[in-house]
């Protein structure tokens, strides 16, 4: 680390290039290192699945109501092999879709248009 500490301008792109050619050697060790590939730690679902049972609890609904929901095409779901799905994430939007406002931010909302 000391050979850094008293570097002249005229070799900084020197140890800039060596440097790049470290970290990308940490880099391809990395990637290329099977057993950090396979770890769970380093593994995470592009999305995180739901069943209908899952939901029930999460939404504090019916099983029944939620198969209501989805018969209506209310909520957003997947059924794949005879089984039903549900992305947490889009849940998440659905939920908050149906937010209220709060009479505070109904009057802010008219003032602005008032002020247009």
């Amino acid at each position: 680390m000391k050979e850094y500490e008293s570097l002249t301008f005229e070799q900084m792109p020197t140890a800039l290039c060596r440097l790049l050619q470290e970290v990308s050697s940490i880099k391809n060790y990395l990637l290329n290192n099977s057993t950090l590939n396979d770890s769970p730690s380093f593994v995470k679902p592009e999305k995180e699945w739901l069943t209908v049972e899952q939901l029930s609890h999460i939404l504090d609904l019916k099983q029944s109501s939620i198969y209501q929901l989805i018969y209506q095409k209310r909520i957003p779901s997947y059924k794949r092999g005879g089984r039903l799905y549900f992305d947490a994430v889009e849940i998440d939007e659905w939920v908050r879709v149906g937010k209220k406002k709060t009479l505070e931010q109904i009057k802010k909302e008219a003032n602005l248009e008032i002020k247009r």
